[in-house]
C-alpha cells in the first residue's frame, strides 16, 4: 500500500518535470525568437525616428492625447466603482 502510493507520487513528480523541462525549452525558444525580432526591427529603428522626426510629430500627439483621454475616463469610472463598492 505505502510502496504503490510512494510509487504513484514518483511517477507524478517525474511527469512535472518532464513538463518543467518542454516549459523551459519552450521559454527559451521563445526568448530566441523575441531576441531576434528585436535585432531585426533596431536595423529599422533610424527609419522609424527619420519619419517621425518628419512627419509623425502631430500624429504622434494626437494619439496621445486620445489615450490621455480614454485613460482619465477609465480613472472615473474606476474611482466611482471604488466608492460604490467601499459602501
Amino acid at each position: 500500500m505505502v510502496r504503490a502510493q510512494l510509487t504513484e507520487r514518483q511517477k507524478k513528480v517525474e511527469r512535472a518535470h518532464s513538463a518543467l523541462a518542454w516549459f523551459e525549452i519552450a521559454a527559451a525558444a521563445l526568448s530566441l525568437g523575441v531576441a531576434a525580432w528585436i535585432v531585426a526591427e533596431v536595423a529599422g529603428v533610424p527609419n522609424v525616428l527619420a519619419r517621425l522626426m518628419a512627419e509623425g510629430w502631430p500624429d504622434f500627439w494626437v494619439g496621445v492625447q486620445s489615450l490621455a483621454a480614454v485613460d482619465l475616463t477609465l480613472v472615473a469610472i474606476s474611482l466611482v466603482w471604488l466608492i460604490l463598492v467601499a459602501d
